[in-house]
């Protein structure tokens, strides 16, 4: 059944001449999660509660012409919220207004390994993270990409622009990000250096960036950890110039069926411009399931500028079942009484939560999964303490 889909997609994406000639392979998943809300932002008072199905399929086709030469897309469909109404859907890229076309491209690049091992990759790829997921928001960009290994390790170069809805761009509308970055290995250790140059013309300014990571296991201790600094330069009267940084740690050890990991992570604030690090989107440190994600602390959907505590466990019950908790707690290191871009209320501030999951392997490709979170902001001075944040979530996962 898997070849004839493989065989279907193949021959409706490229013809039938063309799908003969190449060996195509799709790999994937698709979820369904029943969920409880109640103020998950962490933001309301005597805020509404509700629940909500949502469900979504990834797809991810390779076609390998050659040995040296393929062509990878990866698709997702039907990202969305079971509901009635015009506001189905919760992804970017969908059309809410009519999800049953709710198919989005989120990856199409090609790739060729010439004869000197230099690898080129062009098209639309996902942003992930470099290090780890600290200070990430992945999203989509167009790049040209080169990969070469070497003496040192493997060296990284691209150049990009971040995905944009518009078909028409300007000089004041254009962005250019170019990066280079190694991945070494010094015994056990693997690091992966990088510098990053961002010019923001609808912004009038630049980014520099430096990232630093380093990975790995010392006996029966692993550990993954990041530094990474963010300088931003404005032409005059476009901003105020300012430097950010944020450093994380996570170690934790196996003890048989038993996982134990403490992990530490800070962000700066700049008092004269206003803004902070941010932990970013993708940053969940070691499981959680409302801070940073939906019960933010000063950022755009993040931790932004504070110092984040986490101890967390995981215990495999059996083969099959595997059971985990999680208790983290972050301080502001906010310090705006002028109310700079409206964060003075996250002077003094700090955030919780605590949250327990389980999954239970069905199969090899079914798993069902169970978790409640509950999360907590509370506010210094003269702003009201929202209510308390909570999820509750199941969910019933297929591999493929």
């Amino acid at each position: 059944m898997k070849k004839l889909l493989a065989l279907t997609l193949a021959m409706m994406f490229i013809g039938v001449g063309i799908a003969s000639a190449t060996d195509f392979t799709i790999t994937g998943d698709y979820y369904a999660r029943g969920q409880y809300n109640d103020n998950k932002e962490g933001t309301a008072t005597n805020g509404d509660s509700y629940g909500v199905y949502d469900h979504e399929m990834v797809l991810n086709t390779t076609w390998q012409i050659s040995p040296y030469t393929k062509v990878f897309a990866r698709f997702e469909v039907r990202d969305e919220s079971w509901a009635a109404g015009t506001n189905a859907t919760e992804t970017n890229g969908a059309d809410d207004t009519n999800p049953e076309t709710n198919i989005v491209n989120e990856y199409l690049y090609g790739q060729h390994t010439f004869a000197n091992g230099l690898t080129v990759r062009t098209g639309l790829m996902g942003t992930s993270s470099w290090a780890t997921d600290f200070g990430n928001d992945g999203t989509e960009a167009y790049r040209v990409m080169f990969i070469k290994n070497t003496g040192m390790g493997q060296v990284i170069l691209f150049t990009e622009k971040p995905q944009g809805g518009s078909e028409t761009l300007t000089a004041d509308s254009d962005i250019d990000v170019y990066f280079a970055g190694l991945v070494t290995k010094v015994n056990d250790i693997v690091l992966t250096p990088s510098v990053v140059y961002v010019n923001y013309d609808p912004y009038d300014r630049v980014q520099y960036k430096f990232d630093m990571g380093a990975a790995g296991t010392i006996g029966n201790v692993g550990f993954e950890s990041e530094v990474i600094i963010q300088d931003f330069d404005y032409d005059t009267g476009a901003g105020t110039d300012y430097t950010v940084y944020g450093a994380y740690v996570n170690v934790w050890t196996q003890l048989n069926a038993l996982k134990l990991g403490a992990a530490v992570a800070y962000g700066s604030y700049d008092d004269d411009s206003g803004n902070g690090f941010e932990f970013n989107d993708d940053f969940e440190c070691a499981g959680a399931m409302l801070m940073g994600d939906e019960a933010l602390m000063g950022g755009n959907d993040s931790i932004e500028a504070a110092t984040l505590l986490v101890l967390y466990g995981s215990y495999a019950v059996s083969e099959k079942f595997t059971m985990s908790a999680y208790l983290g707690y972050a301080d502001s290191n906010v310090d705006d009484e002028l109310n700079v871009n409206g964060d003075a209320q996250y002077d003094g501030a700090n955030i919780w939560e605590v949250n327990v999951q389980g999954s239970y392997k069905i199969t090899d490709n079914v798993t069902y999964s169970a978790g409640a979170a509950t999360s907590q902001t509370e506010y210094d001075g003269a702003f009201t303490d929202p209510d308390e944040a909570i999820q509750i979530y199941h969910k019933l996962a297929f591999t493929f």
